[in-house]
Order: C-alpha cells, then sequence, then structure tokens
C-alpha cells in the first residue's frame, strides 16, 4: 500500500494527545459598535460552543501536521538513500499479517455492518487489519520523534476563556489558599466518573497544598427527571449536614451501577448518622435546602455548557484529556510551574 493511502487512512485515527489551554485570551473576537468583544465577553453557554468548535480544529490541524513531519522525515531518509518515499515507509512501518482468528473477529465484531458471508470479504477483512497495523506502527514512529526531540510542533494551542462560577454551595477538599481550584461536575452513577474519582483522589493526595477540589453533584444521568443519580445527591447534602459529605461521597462510588433509591438510607446507616435527621433530610422539600443545592448545580452545569460527565474545570477553564490520569497531573504540574517564573 502506498505511503498515500496510508495517510489517508490514517487520517480516521486520532495520534493527538491533550492540548494544553492558553491561559489568557487577548485577540477580540469581534467588535460592536465600536466595542471589542473578547471570548471571555461573551454569553458563557457560545464560549463553551466556541471553544468545542476551536478544539475540534485544533486536532484535525495537529493530525495534517503530524501527516506532513511523517511524510517529511520518510523524504529525507528517501533522498539520502536514494530510495522511494513508499520504500522507507513500508519499511519502517510495515503491516503486519492478519492470521485467521483476526480476521474472524473483526467479521464477528462488526458482521451487521458487513452484510456478507465471510468468505467474500476475507481479502478486504485481511487489508483492513494490516493498513491498521501500520496506522498503529506509524503511531508509535511519530511518539518516539516527539519524545527524542526531533519533531517540534509549532501550530498555537487554542484558548480557553476563564470562567467565573460560584462554588459556595458546593462541598471542597483542600487549602482554600491553593493556587489551583480544581472543579469537577460528576454523577455518583456515570462509569467513567468512577474511574475519574481514583484519578481526583490521587491528586488531592499528591498536591494537597497546592489543589484545592471541588465537587459539584450533577445527576445528569436522571435527565432532567428527579432518579437515582438525584436521590443519591440528596443523600450526600444531607449526610454533609452532619458532617460526613465525603464518608457518604466515597461508599457511592463505591456501589456505582449498584445505586438504587433506597441506597441513601442504607449508606445513612453504615455510617452511623442519626436516622431521625436523615428521613426528615431526605424527605425535606424546602426551596432552601437540598432544592437549591441541586439546582445551583445544574444551573451552573448549563452556564458552563456542560452536558456530560465527568466535566473538569481549572482555575476556571475548561478542560480536555485524552488520558485524565496522565494529562491531568501534567496540567497541574505545568500550570504551577508557570506560578512560579
Amino acid at each position: 500500500m502506498s505511503y498515500k493511502r496510508l495517510l489517508a487512512v490514517a487520517t480516521l485515527i486520532s495520534l493527538v494527545p491533550a492540548t494544553l489551554l492558553a491561559e489568557k485570551m487577548s485577540v477580540p473576537l469581534f467588535s460592536l459598535d465600536g466595542k471589542e468583544y473578547l471570548l471571555e465577553d461573551i454569553d458563557s453557554k457560545l464560549q463553551h460552543t466556541y471553544r468545542k468548535a476551536e478544539a475540534k480544529a485544533q486536532k484535525k490541524k495537529a493530525k495534517v501536521v503530524k501527516q506532513a513531519m511523517l511524510h517529511a522525515y520518510f523524504a529525507t531518509i528517501a533522498e539520502k538513500n536514494k530510495t522511494t518515499i513508499d520504500e522507507v515507509s513500508l519499511s519502517l512501518v510495515p503491516a503486519t499479517a492478519a492470521d485467521d482468528k483476526q480476521i474472524q473477529k473483526f467479521y464477528d465484531d462488526n458482521k451487521e455492518k458487513i452484510g456478507a458471508p465471510l468468505k467474500e470479504v476475507i481479502p478486504l477483512i485481511k487489508a483492513r487489519l494490516e493498513v491498521t497495523s501500520r496506522q498503529m506502527k506509524a503511531e508509535l514512529l511519530i511518539e518516539e520523534l516527539i519524545n527524542n526531540g526531533r519533531f517540534v510542533s509549532f501550530l498555537p494551542a487554542p484558548v480557553a476563556p476563564v470562567l467565573k462560577m460560584d462554588l459556595t454551595p458546593f462541598p471542597s477538599k483542600g487549602k482554600e489558599s491553593a493556587p489551583i481550584k480544581l472543579v469537577e461536575l460528576a454523577d455518583y452513577r456515570c462509569p467513567h466518573c468512577v474511574t475519574a474519582k481514583k484519578v481526583v483522589d490521587d491528586i488531592i493526595k499528591e498536591f494537597p497544598d497546592q489543589v484545592q477540589f471541588f465537587y459539584v453533584d450533577y445527576p445528569v444521568l436522571d435527565r432532567g427527571m428527579p432518579g437515582i443519580s438525584t436521590y443519591v445527591s440528596h443523600g450526600a447534602y444531607c449526610a454533609g449536614n452532619q458532617g460526613k459529605y465525603w464518608p457518604f461521597h466515597d461508599k457511592s462510588y463505591r456501589m456505582g451501577s449498584r445505586l438504587s433509591k433506597s441506597s441513601p438510607l442504607t449508606i445513612a446507616k453504615e455510617l452511623g448518622l442519626d436516622q431521625d435527621k436523615f428521613t426528615a433530610c431526605m424527605a425535606t422539600k424546602d426551596e432552601s435546602s437540598f432544592g437549591t443545592y441541586v439546582q445551583k448545580a445544574i444551573d451552573l452545569a448549563q452556564m458552563l455548557g456542560v452536558s456530560s460527565t465527568p466535566s473538569f474545570f481549572i482555575n476556571g477553564q475548561a478542560q480536555e484529556f485524552q488520558n485524565l490520569e496522565k494529562d491531568l497531573k501534567k496540567e497541574i504540574e505545568r500550570r504551577l510551574k508557570n506560578m512560579k517564573k
């Protein structure tokens, strides 16, 4: 398969790590009656929409830059060895022949989409798997060139606006004087939120003086109607009234997909909470208590343009991570390093 063909197929696979967001927006987006507007000046929902569009475009640009770099790398070697770019490409990123088990698995996983007997599509599946193997090797080669300092991209990073948010209603961990304010909007039943919890717990332990963490109970999986997620959030709020928000929080996440509407009472008993007070708190519809608390979470999510969980913000800037475990720590370390300059 030619190098050009490999590049064409490779565009289907993202080779781009999470983008580091710039700290400050200084270029006006537009002017109205002579007044200039920065990104942080426009409606917060539109800020979020703009940022997502910008990040999407940035990823596409980054793919092209990396493809161009790989082409230039192959071209340099081809010129030196007096051969062709395709020959260099096949040598450095050779295809791995697909075996019968791999072909069968691909067919089984995509049988409905393929819509034809296996024997009729074996050559096509084999070719597809071989292209995929070359794509994976190309990714590894690019990462090697990056890690060795040979490839450096000068593509400007997109800019995230600094959003103002009132975090006073929400529970937090860490020192108020911490320079990093990490905010997570999450749902106890969200599988990715369960995974994210361990990452956040590790961050809090590693940066006890540098990071203050805020958790926003956002029952997104209830889709606007009081459901299990809302009940559990209500339970966390009521546990918080007895000084046990975080223990309740931890137990709820350990239950994960096993959570039900009866879970708050079960967890409250396990924590030894005053049952009469807890039951009364869970039964209240007082808009000055939990009703206001959960509504503020929903209002904050809408203001920030958040529609999925977990969603993270650092010092008011939205974050997008491809690898949360690695990228969240890197972003915090980067910001702390910049603060020392």
